[in-house]
């Protein structure tokens, strides 16, 4: 049975937590043009208002450097731990290939042909197609400098599963074109998830 990597492990966290902390960014920057323009109008004098303003800015600069540092962190960990069998560029076509395998993987509203009682097929369909999208969010693509790994999260759902077995029979040629110098052997499925593992040729 193949176990995730330290960068299957953490890509997750480190992508959520890069976006978060371009959110902090935005929400920093947006406090700060306030708090200027609160600085030039009549409300200067509302304390309360200045004060709860001053708060929130120190309060989002260090929430967000502490979270940038905590990235900088687990990213330098990440790659201390993967350089004997990865390079840096290994590393950056690993995050390539994850984000569009994720692409790939996405799907719109699609119609399944096992309906719920009592629920209209559109609703239906958009809350299968949303869980399906969540699952394979959770994807990803490990290149190392021999050999490829590859997890596909799949939903837990019956009738999500439904969707994935309309792109079943494409993924492996999709993989075998997005990474044409490694040979991928058949998939092997642990419970809800589809492990594939390219060698180099």
């Amino acid at each position: 049975m193949m176990k995730k990597t330290l960068f299957m492990k953490l890509y997750r966290p480190i992508y959520i937590g890069f976006w978060l902390d371009i959110a902090l960014l935005a929400a920093w920057f947006i406090l700060e043009i306030f708090a200027y323009m609160l600085a030039k109008s009549a409300l200067a004098g509302t304390t309360s208002l200045v004060s709860w303003v001053s708060v929130a800015i120190v309060a989002t600069e260090t929430v967000g450097l502490g979270l940038m540092l905590l990235l900088l962190f687990t990213t330098f960990i990440l790659y201390a731990d993967r350089l004997p069998d990865a390079s840096i560029s290994c590393t950056t076509q690993s995050v390539k290939q994850t984000l569009s395998l994720h692409r790939f993987l996405n799907r719109r509203d699609v119609t399944v042909t096992q309906l719920i009682v009592g629920v209209p097929a559109n609703t239906k369909n958009s809350r299968v197609t949303s869980a399906f999208n969540r699952a394979v969010k959770k994807s990803v693509v490990d290149i190392q400098s021999d050999k490829v790994i590859v997890l596909v999260q799949l939903p837990y759902t019956q009738q999500s599963q439904e969707i994935f077995k309309t792109i079943d029979s494409q993924l492996k040629e999709y993989l075998a074109n997005q990474m044409p110098d490694y040979y991928f052997s058949g998939a092997t499925r642990d419970r809800n998830v589809l492990w594939f593992e390219g060698r180099k040729r």
